[in-house]
């Protein structure tokens, strides 16, 4: 199961790299992370280009003008290969090394499995430190209606 996670960021330079270490430490292997730049003016490209080959080739990322953090999360859901999306705030780390392992266990995910689920499905649960959550994706983008999703960096 391929899970993906969104950072949606603008003029994040003094926070980014610590979101894209917690990332980077993540032990599910089957991981795409997207990173959805507003045109940042203070640097916060120079860190993405930085980081891009240590993620070897699991990291993709655009900067360009949107109209807001929305805007760029819908960018990234329409570029994503995931089976389960997720947001990761720029100022934001995962918990440990362990959450998209968790994640995709609660979604019922092997790295060997892939397949998108599609439909309604029941809630999951939360588990441990990791908050996971049913997204319709009804609101977020036709093309990807009914993928679940996760918000990443919030502990309970």
């Amino acid at each position: 199961m391929k899970i993906t996670l969104i950072t949606a960021c603008y003029n994040s330079a003094s926070v980014i790299r610590t979101a894209m270490e917690s990332v980077l430490r993540q032990t599910w292997p089957d991981l795409e992370y997207l990173v959805i730049d507003g045109g940042s003016t203070d640097g916060t490209v120079e860190i993405i280009r930085e980081y891009a080959p240590r993620f070897a080739g699991k990291m993709h990322w655009v900067s360009e003008r949107d109209k807001g953090f929305y805007d760029a999360v819908n960018k990234g859901i329409k570029l994503t290969r995931g089976d389960v999306v997720g947001i990761l705030n720029a100022d934001d780390v995962m918990a440990d090394d362990h959450v998209i392992e968790r994640v995709a266990r609660a979604f019922g995910g092997s790295s060997k499995v892939g397949g998108a689920r599609f439909g309604n499905h029941e809630k999951h649960e939360v588990h441990e430190k990791c908050l996971v959550r049913q997204c319709s994706g009804e609101d977020l983008t036709q093309r990807h209606k009914g993928h679940e999703g996760f918000l990443g960096g919030h502990e309970l």
